[in-house]
């Protein structure tokens, strides 16, 4: 039902939409929405990989430091979540080197064997 009809106090017929919310600053606030996704810049990403070079596990005060260095308006909780993530992905290359390393050993003594 796109619209319904209502009477007002002096007996007008006032037209009501149901598309429309009651409290238009309610739906125009953004409080309720996630924060925009950061990307780190490429000189933040040359800041942060440089301190990730000298510590992988940066206290609250290393990353308070490294807020004010970094160009982006970032909060702790995102470098934090930054350095969990680069961790992360630093050890899924290292297993899956260490995967395919195993395998071309393994795939060596097999191609010996046979000769």
């Amino acid at each position: 039902l796109p619209s319904t009809e209502d009477s007002s106090d002096n007996g007008q017929k006032v037209q009501i939409s149901q598309n429309q919310p009651k409290n238009p600053q309610i739906s125009q606030s953004n409080s309720h929405l996630p924060k925009k996704r950061w990307r780190p810049t490429t000189d933040d990403l040359l800041i942060l990989k440089s301190s990730f070079a000298t510590n992988q596990f940066p206290s609250s005060s290393d990353q308070t430091n490294l807020q004010s260095k970094l160009k982006s308006k970032v909060t702790e909780k995102q470098i934090s979540a930054w350095f969990i993530h680069h961790r992360e992905k630093l050890r899924k290359l290292k297993n899956h080197h260490h995967h395919h390393d195993a395998h071309d050993a393994n795939l060596d003594q097999s191609l010996q064997s046979r000769q």
